[in-house]
């Protein structure tokens, strides 16, 4: 599905390139975003702030897989030992399954949390990243800008001379 979305917007990337090619002459250049992240010195600071989360996200998940094991070896313990009874254990059963549950929807949710917080610290790099590449491809006169690094493929920036979407809408 995501190979059908990246030829689709290929597609349109190199038909919009050919049609733009008659009416002028259009020139591509390429960025490394990566790059020119890495190189940032906030950036340090940002992956520190980044750790730290995730440390403490390691950690809660920690406690809650000790205590789930903790849970487990006492039941274990009684059952063996006789001091559960048939409908104890079920219950028992039951509660060690919802424990699990709940550890998985925490490491799920920790690793979405991990990802909306590296988006919320590295957004203002990347704009000042964007915004500065406009600038500069509008310099040096390219009509496209794609990223090589990160998403890979990503037009960065487009002349707004080649946009033809009202062109297109005229036509509709």
């Amino acid at each position: 599905m995501k190979s059908m979305k990246k030829f689709l917007i290929l597609l349109v990337a190199c038909m919009t390139l050919g049609l733009s090619a008659n009416a002028q002459k259009s020139s591509v250049g390429y960025v490394n975003t990566n790059t020119i992240l890495e190189a940032m010195p906030e950036v340090k600071q940002l992956q520190a702030n980044l750790e730290a989360y995730a440390t403490q996200l390691d950690n809660k998940y920690k406690q809650l897989l000790t205590a789930y094991q903790q849970k487990q070896q006492s039941y274990a313990e009684q059952a063996e030992k006789g001091q559960l009874s048939r409908i104890q254990e079920q219950e028992a059963y039951k509660d060690l399954a919802a424990e699990e549950e709940k550890i998985m929807k925490f490491s799920q949710e920790s690793q979405q949390k991990l990802a909306e917080k590296q988006a919320d610290l590295f957004a203002p790099l990347e704009e000042r990243i964007f915004k500065i590449v406009d600038e500069v491809a509008a310099e040096l006169g390219y009509s496209y800008v794609i990223n090589k690094g990160g998403a890979g493929g990503v037009i960065l920036y487009a002349n707004p001379a080649l946009d033809i979407t009202s062109k297109v809408q005229e036509r509709l």
